[in-house]
């Protein structure tokens, strides 16, 4: 068996499986590996060692090392009953840097994303417990998670399907049933005071019964929070449920338009068990007669339901992004500005605060940020140079390191004198 990619690739491994759910006892239970980045056999470079089935059930197969090629050729060297196998790559793509980060060509690790001098990399508490799609890819995780293989993806990345202004947006086919699952998610929602989650999507072509948005959740025990189109109609809904409480909010009618950008905006405060969806200016609330719990959530999807009878997205997602507390108005606003530019949402190169400076890339913490010495102050955000301190004026002074205002400059008192000093 023979996987053209068509164009060079960075692949992880593959994943096999057995001919089907029907014919269980045929597979093939040893191979190897080849490729080649050129269609040329005299360039072929195999792999170390084989690889083996035990069963027909679908196995992932990790490289030691992750390989560029174009051409993947499966060499069966033991079946069980009938050589059959189903086979697919697991690759990674070229994910986006920060907004106002930087990388050279070839870079193979977000830690060669560089934040400019007078900033530094920074992300919330928030942020950190949260989760989003990641810029530039088909993958849905926390920060924590994103370069672990803890995700699985058939919906496809298209730069050409953005937003106006943005980057791309993952596409989602629903006769193929493409999705992403990012994995088990613990969700602290009581704990937190809420739960918070906000989407950028487009619904295309002819609409199709339930389509899902996202559904996080799991069976056993059931614990579900779904996005999904009503039926047929243009009225979505959001549902939070499990054995012993169910909560749901209905958009108005007409919220949903075809192929046309819509913003929407999902809140739970447990506070006062209100849920509330918005879709573009208009809202809908209702209060839930019993509180959320903290919930463990097995599969958190996007383009499908934790219930394989559901129906899928056929659509674009632009940006979702999924939080266990309640965020201000102003906080989702700024999720919702990040969403249309296709800026990663979780991390940013902040500027180093007033009364420091920073005079090198590449820095992670505020800890970088070089305090302005005795006798200057900076009134600026992301001051990338000493000489963005300035001395106070002629005849005042203070002995703090890092002043922030001109107004920490204080008069030389009486029979006293202070020659400004630059």
């Amino acid at each position: 068996m023979q996987i053209d990619t068509g164009i060079p690739i960075k692949i992880l491994g593959i994943i096999t499986q057995g001919r089907g759910s029907i014919f269980l006892e045929e597979w093939v239970s040893l191979f190897k590996v080849e490729y080649r980045l050129v269609n040329d056999l005299r360039f072929t470079i195999e792999l170390p060692g084989t690889f083996s089935m035990t069963n027909g059930l679908k196995k992932e197969h990790l490289f030691v090392t992750p390989i560029n090629a174009c051409y993947m050729r499966i060499v069966v060297l033991a079946w069980n009953s009938t050589i059959s196998m189903r086979a697919s790559l697991v690759v990674t793509s070229c994910s986006l840097c920060l907004s106002n980060a930087d990388s050279l060509q070839g870079s193979i690790s977000e830690m060669a994303c560089m934040c400019p001098r007078g900033t530094y990399k920074y992300t919330s508490e928030t942020n950190y417990r949260a989760l989003s799609l990641v810029p530039g890819c088909a993958q849905l995780s926390t920060l924590a998670d994103r370069m672990l293989h803890t995700y699985a993806a058939t919906a496809q990345f298209n730069i050409t399907t953005g937003t106006v202004g943005g980057k791309g947006a993952v596409t989602f086919d629903r006769q193929a049933s493409q999705y992403i699952d990012g994995g088990p998610y613990t969700s602290m929602i009581a704990t937190n005071g809420g739960f918070t989650a906000v989407s950028v999507v487009k619904f295309t072509g002819v609409p199709g019964r339930y389509e899902r948005i996202y559904g996080f959740g799991s069976e056993i025990p059931v614990n579900h929070f779904s996005l999904r189109r009503q039926s047929w109609s243009d009225t979505l809904g959001f549902q939070m449920s499990s054995d012993t409480y169910d909560c749901r909010v209905y958009s108005a009618p007409l919220a949903i338009i075809q192929d046309n950008w819509l913003t929407i905006r999902v809140k739970y405060t447990s506070s006062n068990k209100t849920l509330r969806l918005s879709v573009g200016i208009n809202t809908s609330s209702v209060e839930c007669t019993t509180p959320q719990n903290d919930v463990i959530l097995n599969h958190t999807y996007a383009g499908k339901s934790i219930f394989g009878h559901d129906a899928c997205f056929k659509g674009t997602i632009a940006g979702l992004y999924a939080v266990d507390t309640a965020l201000s108005e102003a906080e989702i606003e700024q999720v919702v500005a990040e969403m249309y530019a296709s800026n990663d949402i979780l991390q940013t190169c902040t500027g180093c605060p007033t009364g420091t400076y920073g005079t090198e890339e590449g820095k992670q913490s505020v800890a970088s940020c070089q305090k302005c010495h005795r006798g200057k102050y900076n009134e600026c955000v992301g001051a990338n140079s000493r000489d963005m301190c300035i001395s106070c004026e002629n005849g005042k002074y203070h002995k703090k390191l890092g002043a922030s205002t001109r107004n920490e400059c204080k008069e030389c008192s009486c029979r006293k004198y202070c020659p400004r000093m630059d």
